[in-house]
């Protein structure tokens, strides 16, 4: 995350889609390989950038966050 932050213009904005761990699946990586939202907007949050958008999809969730 560090690297692609730096990459980032001044209020650049960054869109990630991982899979859900909170929801049981058929297909993906195993639930203790990838994070839910809350943990993922955690880990974002600590590189600097700022959350400013959450959805939820049927096996995955997708943040937007931009440069703080």
């Amino acid at each position: 995350l560090r690297g692609l932050v730096a990459l980032l213009k001044p209020e650049g904005r960054v869109l990630f889609v991982d899979w859900n761990s909170d929801v049981e699946r058929p297909v993906g990586p195993s639930r203790d390989q990838v994070y839910n939202a809350s943990e993922a907007r955690k880990r974002i949050e600590t590189f600097g950038l700022t959350v400013e958008g959450q959805s939820e999809l049927r096996y995955h969730y997708v943040l937007m966050a931009r440069r703080s």
